[in-house]
C-alpha cells in the first residue's frame, strides 16, 4: 500500500510505488509520476521501464530522473521546476523512502 505524503496541492511524495499504486494515482487526478530511484537499487523493486509502461497505459506521464542517496541533485531540481511550471499538473515523486523526492521539492520550493 502506498504511503503518500502531500507536500503541496499539486505535489506528493511516496516510497517505492507499485503498478496498483499507479491506478490509485490516476484515479486521484495525478498527471505525472517521477522516479528518483535508480534501477536495481534494490533487486525486488519494479524497474523504471515497467513503471513507465504502466503509467502510459493509465494516461500518466512518467519521468525517470534517478540519483543515489547523498548525490547532488541540481539537474533533478531544474527538471522539477520546469515540470511544476506547467498548468494543471499534479505530481507524485518516489524513491526508496520518499526523502530524496521531498528534498528535490524543498530545493525547488525554497524562497530565492
Amino acid at each position: 500500500m502506498m504511503d503518500l505524503t502531500h507536500l503541496s496541492d499539486n505535489f506528493s511524495v511516496s516510497p517505492q510505488i507499485t503498478e496498483h499504486d499507479l491506478r490509485v494515482l490516476a484515479q486521484g487526478g495525478f498527471t505525472d509520476v517521477i522516479c528518483y530511484r535508480p534501477d536495481h537499487e534494490h533487486p525486488s523493486e519494479t524497474i523504471s521501464t515497467r513503471v513507465a509502461k504502466a503509467c502510459a497505459a493509465l494516461g500518466l506521464s512518467f519521468h525517470y530522473h534517478p540519483f543515489a542517496p547523498g548525490e547532488a541533485f541540481e539537474t533533478q531540481a531544474k527538471d522539477l521546476a520546469q515540470l511544476m511550471s506547467k498548468p494543471n499538473i499534479k505530481v507524485c515523486a518516489y524513491c526508496r523512502s520518499g526523502a530524496r523526492a521531498a528534498n528535490v521539492f524543498a530545493q525547488v520550493s525554497a524562497p530565492t
